[in-house]
């Protein structure tokens, strides 16, 4: 259900542990637009020459334990103020009652780096839309002790 939802990963995630989440902001860093994928640079519809925030940060329980590690990419002009809050992005964008909505690109299976190497994990690729308009590119990966990556079996989902 996390990977195929359209909605709030984060109200999906707190029903997940039990309790309510908080953002640990990482990094917000304005970076030219060639150091991010032409996939993300495309989906986003930014030239190479082009600046974009690059926004990096987790979602962690109240002992800091870490649910979701998240990479933003957004215009500067198209949505400063969801890549610059100190809140989840969905709770900024409730908080706003704009007009956003999310359109999911990807999901499956992922790595999730830790000190004593990398895990599989469960991985979740989508779009915001303003208006319609791409603003922020949202790459989520998800820590494997909360959730289960997916079945290589299965595949990814797309």
């Amino acid at each position: 259900m996390l990977l195929a939802s359209d909605g709030s990963t984060t109200i999906l995630l707190q029903a997940l542990v039990g309790e309510r989440l908080h953002l640990r902001l990482d990094a917000v860093d304005a970076r030219p637009a060639d150091d991010v994928s032409a996939p993300v640079r495309d989906s986003l519809g930014v030239r190479p020459e082009s600046t974009v925030i690059v926004r990096r940060s987790a979602l962690v329980t109240g002992t800091g334990a870490e649910v979701a590690r998240n990479v933003v990419v957004g215009s500067p002009q198209a949505a400063p103020r969801l890549l610059t809050s100190p809140e989840p992005i969905g709770a900024t964008m409730n908080h706003s009652r704009a007009g956003h909505r999310r359109l999911r690109l990807d999901a499956g299976s992922s790595t999730w780096e830790t000190a004593d190497g990398p895990l599989r994990c469960a991985f979740k690729a989508y779009l915001i839309l303003d208006g319609g308009a791409p603003v922020l590119h949202i790459v989520e990966r998800f820590n494997p002790a909360f959730v289960p990556p997916v079945d290589a079996r299965a595949g990814a989902l797309r």
